[in-house]
């Protein structure tokens, strides 16, 4: 099936739309010019065919525009990161849709646990704010996934599949089809009151995908 871009599509909108509203106006108007008193049947005859070949064309244009919005209707599911720990979301269906990402992008699947309880997890979050090379690389590679665990929801039957933690915020690293492949303790990468930028960057680069 063709899959045009939202821009095409939204052009070819634009554009059709134009022609639409022009070709009405010209029909009108050509209908009140045409006075059907004054002129001769041979000028009549030529204005009933050039009137229909106007309508044809309508009708033609509008049938073009459910034809490509049909074309486009994958671009409605565009993949939305999870960027928030949130205890109200569905992880199973967040993972699934992870999983579709990874393998249209060929890019592996980073879970990073925690919740907005945890000090740390804000550390985490500013260090990669603040080292933007580091969290360009990362968002390259992976497709990066918070998994909220909370005293709200701890998501127990979710986490059952995946090795224990030993603290918070924890890393997951699962291939384009989500299978587990490494588990990460963020405790290794830390540096004070925060996180040692080396250990990070050499943790995504081990565990990128292999070009």
């Amino acid at each position: 099936m063709l899959n045009l871009p939202k821009t095409h599509f939204k052009k070819f909108l634009l554009i059709s739309g134009i022609v639409k509203g022009y070709i009405i106006f010209i029909l009108v108007f050509t209908s009140i010019r045409f006075n059907l008193a004054e002129i001769q049947r041979e000028s009549y005859i030529n204005y009933l065919l050039i009137k229909m070949k106007i309508k044809t064309l309508i009708l033609f244009l509008l049938m073009l525009v459910p034809v490509s919005y049909s074309l486009n209707q994958t671009d409605s599911s565009e993949y939305i990161p999870v960027e928030k720990f949130d205890p109200a979301r569905d992880p199973e269906k967040d993972l699934l849709d992870a999983v579709k990402e990874a393998k249209r992008t060929n890019k592996r699947i980073l879970l990073d646990i925690g919740g907005d309880w945890c000090i740390w997890c804000h550390y985490l979050d500013k260090f990669f704010e603040e080292n933007k090379d580091v969290s360009e690389f990362m968002h390259k590679n992976y497709v990066v996934v918070k998994v909220n665990y909370s005293k709200e929801n701890e998501n127990k039957e979710f986490f059952a599949k995946f090795p224990e933690v030993d603290g918070y915020p924890h890393f997951f690293v699962l291939d384009k089809n989500g299978k587990l492949l490494h588990s990460q303790s963020t405790g290794e990468l830390e540096k004070g009151r925060g996180h040692d930028r080396e250990k990070v960057f050499s943790f995504l680069k081990k565990w990128a995908p292999k070009t």
